[in-house]
């Protein structure tokens, strides 16, 4: 059986969820934040996606003014900045694969619909800096995950084609996102289901321990 791997020459992975052990962290984060609403809140309806585009969502019937949302943004992103630099940990086989395809030639960057801050805090506390060559978060695209944007810009900065490049992705929205940009993707997440994703047969479910396995170098040519 051929690699996935074959004839891929960068990989554009996700952060929260995909590479840091993130969800607790987030759930935390929007219910510290989300507390003055007495608002019921599971985070696990949505993974993925921005803060701002959660917050909006959530807050849609409180009739939150844009001043009081712009601040409620910055309380969850701190909150969850915090708990980045003391409670971060690896999705299990992270480490491994990134260190490995990194030694194999492959391109790696982060394509997140985190804040910059947030990302940046998480690529610091994981010791990740020298295998990431450049990280593009929600701060820095005016549409997050599902649409395409985050990737699309991810293509350019690193002058590659799509069919050059592999998406490593945890939830539906980034899972969406890749597809719409017309690249290659990976779930990582075995206990996603499949339901969830309209175009399922068109994505590859592996988890890191196998990924690792299916690593080839990266051909010249």
């Amino acid at each position: 059986m051929s690699s996935i791997f074959k004839g891929k020459q960068a990989l554009f992975l996700d952060f929260d969820g995909t590479i840091g052990d993130t969800f607790q962290l987030h759930e935390l984060a929007f219910r510290k934040t989300l507390a003055p609403f007495n608002i019921p809140f599971d985070y696990s309806q949505h993974i993925g996606r921005s803060t701002k585009d959660v917050l909006e969502e959530v807050l849609a019937a409180k009739l939150v003014d844009s001043t009081t949302l712009q601040h409620l943004i910055k309380v969850k992103r701190q909150a969850a900045n915090d708990l980045y630099s003391t409670h971060l940990r690896f999705i299990e086989g992270a480490e491994a694969f990134i260190k490995k395809a990194h030694d194999l030639g492959y391109r790696l960057f982060i394509g997140s619909s985190g804040s910059r801050n947030n990302i940046y805090a998480g690529i610091k506390g994981l010791n990740l800096e020298p295998y990431i060559e450049a990280i593009i978060t929600a701060d820095d695209v005016t549409n997050g995950k599902p649409n395409p944007e985050i990737f699309l810009r991810l293509l350019a900065m690193a002058q590659l084609n799509p069919e050059a490049c592999l998406v490593l992705e945890d939830a539906p929205s980034g899972l969406q996102a890749a597809l719409n940009a017309g690249i290659d993707v990976v779930c990582i997440d075995e206990g996603l289901d499949p339901s969830q994703i309209a175009q399922k047969d068109s994505i590859h479910f592996r988890n890191f321990a196998q990924l690792f396995q299916d690593l080839i170098p990266v051909s010249t040519k």
